[in-house]
């Protein structure tokens, strides 16, 4: 079972509700796709669970997975989104990688804008957001900049080259069945 709060969204396709979509119907088409084109990629019907003890729920999922690397490649999650007017498909990643940080997955900077948050809590406070605020603001952010740069220097050197190259392979042999399937106009 998943957690709802590990997931992290990627991407998502809205439908009429007149097609009624749903895990099987989506495994059945991946599967197939999968099947013609000799894809290395596993199907996973798993469960997600959002919420706490008392309001909590339960929705079923499908997982895209490397079959060897299960449990040490991220994996792709698909969910259904259900509301009045239509029915969303939800593409997350969730998962563990030796090889691949989690923020190179989802394309995210290293930098995260720390200034602005800063001049913008000062402003809410009702503090100075003079020169010197937003200059420890930045050096704030440079710090962290720095700490993370030196963690994905770290793990650039440790990770082994071939395994990475490898894992990035499946990766985009994953993205590719997602995209030729629900998006293949793109």
């Amino acid at each position: 079972m998943l957690k709802e709060k590990d997931l992290a969204g990627l991407v998502y396709w809205t439908y009429d509700k007149g097609q009624r979509i749903n895990c099987d119907m989506i495994e059945n088409v991946l599967q197939g796709t999968i099947d013609d084109r000799g894809y290395n990629i596993t199907l996973i019907r798993d469960t997600v669970s959002s919420g706490g003890l008392l309001g909590g729920r339960e929705y079923d999922c499908l997982r895209i997975c490397n079959p060897d690397h299960v449990s040490d490649y991220y994996n792709y999650v698909l969910t259904i989104n259900r509301d009045g007017r239509d029915d969303s498909l939800i593409v997350s990643l969730c998962g563990n990688s030796s090889q691949v940080r989690k923020d190179d997955m989802l394309g995210k900077k290293v930098f995260d804008g720390t200034i602005s948050r800063s001049i913008g809590a000062g402003m809410k406070k009702g503090g100075s957001v003079g020169a010197g605020f937003a200059i420890g603001g930045a050096a704030a952010g440079l710090a962290k900049a720095g700490i993370k740069g030196i963690g994905k220097g770290l793990s650039a050197l440790t990770r082994d080259k071939e395994a990475y190259e490898t894992e990035m392979r499946w990766y985009s042999e994953a993205q590719e069945l997602i995209m030729s399937t629900f998006a293949p106009e793109a």
